[in-house]
């Protein structure tokens, strides 16, 4: 059995998730309060990059989509990765 090759994924470096991110909240799918606000409620934006993310309850590792949302004029940066069908984790630096 060969090992696994290991993909390389953009996102800044950090002790805690592998990526700069730190978990905000879990939600179930049209729940996902980060930043005062439900991000379902708001037209999200992908960058095109992507983080490893460590599930807290589980510490698996997940790949997140990082996006970007503006709310109230500010424009801020989070990560989402699906856990399982419908669930959600979201992450923020």
């Amino acid at each position: 059995m060969s090992p696994k090759k290991k993909r390389k994924l953009h996102g800044k470096p950090s002790k805690n998730t592998g990526g700069g991110w730190h978990h905000a909240t879990t939600g179930v799918n049209g729940q996902g309060y980060v930043f005062g606000v439900n991000l379902f409620d708001f037209k999200c934006d992908y960058t095109g990059t992507h983080a490893d993310v460590r599930d807290p309850l589980y510490g698996e590792t997940h790949t997140a989509s990082i996006c970007t949302v503006t709310i109230n004029g500010r424009k801020r940066e989070f990560a989402y990765a699906e856990y399982s069908n419908g669930i959600y984790g979201f992450y923020t630096h």
